[in-house]
């Protein structure tokens, strides 16, 4: 009786992998941490963040909630690129302001600003 292979690859068997050539050029050798980001996606995380927490402040002159907002967004890119501190700071920072624009505008605040809201008003 005689013995035949099997046409096909073997179901569950992983091909073999060649190790890289030295010299090769490879994911962790372009600058990059594996699976993170570079230094230079860090560096405008921290841009990102540092452009929020103004943003942050420029809206608690205005009374608006825009700016804010736009922390809020420049913080979570800031984390998402890697400056996981600054970027969580501003997230922070840019809703407690928010929170802060959200009450004063409702005339809750006496003395920083008049209601800005008409229904507000007595």
């Amino acid at each position: 009786m005689e013995t035949t292979k099997p046409a096909g690859p073997i179901v569950g068997v992983a091909p073999p992998v060649a190790a890289p050539q030295a010299g090769a050029v490879t994911e962790g050798s372009l600058g990059r941490a594996s699976g993170g980001v570079g230094a230079l996606g860090v560096f405008f995380g921290w841009v990102a963040s540092m452009a929020g927490l103004f943003a942050a402040a420029l809206g608690i002159i205005s009374v608006d909630v825009s700016p804010e907002a736009v922390g809020i967004a420049l913080g979570i890119t800031g984390y998402a690129l890697g400056a996981r501190g600054p970027g969580a700071f501003t997230v922070v920072v840019s809703t407690v302001m928010l929170l802060i624009v959200l009450v004063a505008g409702m005339g809750e605040l006496p003395g920083l600003v008049g209601p800005t809201d008409p229904l507000a008003s007595p």
